[in-house]
């Protein structure tokens, strides 16, 4: 075995350590909150910020990227079809994170059936709630609207786009993370999540906006 392919496998092994080691700190930030830092949260803001016009604007910052980046990926589809040969660079920047946007907001659907967790409002069909209910919990595999708070979708499509923003221009990763961040703080301020919600959309996002951003490059750009 040669030295560049001990290296490799090297690389691949510090890569797999630190994304368990993430995922289990991720795990323990959720499994607090969810204890000892949620509802106290969410019981501090609502009283003062619950529907608040300035918070819900905030939120409006992530419902246009999953659409858009649908559309422009089917655009690229198209003209590439019609066009024939390869991408431009141009293009093969948008479609990777077009393409970040729309596999993190899948994923998101996929997750919240999966956790199954009550939101803190009452939103559809008098779903069970924590402020008007009481009801406060996971509840697997409940696929319905009412049960859908974890991960928070708004707050994971921005941070895909931050995640893949980062890796293919660098220089402007600053407006992803500060979209990321306004999201967050709007769907917290307006109670309209959890914050280990947010912290989860977060992660999920940012992580899944890397790698989609970074398939099929054999080395990533730097950060």
């Amino acid at each position: 075995m040669d030295a560049v392919t001990v290296e490799l496998q090297a690389r691949r092994r510090a890569c797999l350590i630190r994304f368990v080691a993430g995922l289990g700190a991720v795990a323990a930030i959720v499994v607090f909150s969810f204890f000892f830092i949620d509802r106290q949260i969410a019981g501090l803001l609502r009283p003062h910020f619950y529907g608040d016009p300035i918070f819900v604007a905030l939120t409006f910052i992530a419902k246009p990227l999953a659409p858009a980046a649908a559309l422009i990926l089917a655009l690229i589809a198209t003209r590439n079809y019609l066009r024939g040969g390869s991408l431009t660079a141009r293009e093969d920047e948008m479609l990777r994170l077009s393409l970040a946007i729309v596999v993190s907001a899948a994923l998101a659907v996929q997750l919240k059936i999966l956790f199954g967790r009550t939101w803190p409002e009452t939103w559809v069909n008098n779903n069970p709630s924590w402020f008007v209910n009481g009801v406060y919990g996971f509840f697997p595999l409940t696929d319905s609207r009412g049960f859908a708070s974890f991960p928070s979708g708004h707050t994971t499509v921005v941070a895909a786009l931050a995640g893949a923003v980062s890796r293919l221009w660098p220089k402007l990763r600053f407006v992803g993370v500060i979209a990321t961040a306004l999201v967050g703080i709007g769907l917290l301020g307006a109670t309209y999540h959890w914050f280990s919600d947010i912290v989860a959309g977060a992660v999920l996002g940012f992580v899944t906006g890397l790698a989609a951003a970074g398939i099929g490059k054999s080395q990533p750009n730097a950060l």
